[in-house]
């Protein structure tokens, strides 16, 4: 299972991604997320290592 948070696929209209605010320590980021997101349990400190960059599905190749 993938670890990554994908907003696209959380139920929500809006589709922007989530930038780490404050560094914490020398691996982890803070990031400011949407209180219903902490309803639902995200934390909002994850590891530099888990962070990767959103990259799009092309339509033509994942249609639907």
């Amino acid at each position: 299972m993938s670890s990554a948070y994908h907003p696209e696929t959380d139920g929500s209209t809006e589709h922007q991604p989530y930038a780490p605010l404050i560094p914490v320590g020398n691996s982890t980021f803070r990031m400011d997320i949407p209180s219903r997101l902490e309803q639902r349990g995200l934390h909002d400190a994850f590891r530099a290592s888990l962070l990767r960059i959103h990259i799009p599905n092309d339509d033509r190749l994942f249609p639907g």
